[in-house]
């Protein structure tokens, strides 16, 4: 079977071929080292990156889920062109003191519509 993309596994210390992803899951795993990637963390290059981070030590409200929810487009925009945002949601969870983000995108180059969620954490 031919991929599109593929990488391996930010996880995965050992590498074996079950490690390595392809495709829809690659660039969930890009989309998600981009959101926890902090703005001038990488040292050499200081302006890649996020200031979700620095949101997430706020109190847990729906002020702070909107700022979050106002910043992906442009992040994602200018940081994984392979994905075209179709519509994105951003809710609090004050139980687990995070934030849930549902990402829907189109991903061009596959011909694929994909859904993701998962947590935003201190």
């Amino acid at each position: 079977m031919a991929y599109t993309y593929s990488d391996v596994n930010a996880g995965v210390i050992e590498l074996s071929p079950s490690d390595l992803l392809y495709d829809e899951n690659d660039v969930y795993q890009s989309i998600v080292t981009i959101f926890a990637t902090r703005k001038r963390s990488r040292l050499f290059r200081r302006k890649w990156g996020n200031e979700f981070a620095t949101l997430l030590f706020d109190p847990i409200t729906e002020r702070v889920a909107f700022q979050i929810s106002a910043e992906i487009p442009a992040v994602l925009a200018k940081y994984e062109p392979r994905v075209t945002l179709l519509a994105h949601e951003v809710l609090p969870d004050y139980e687990n003191e995070s934030y849930w983000v549902r990402l829907e995108c189109n991903i061009p180059e596959l011909n694929r519509d994909v859904n993701w969620a998962f947590a935003m954490r201190r």
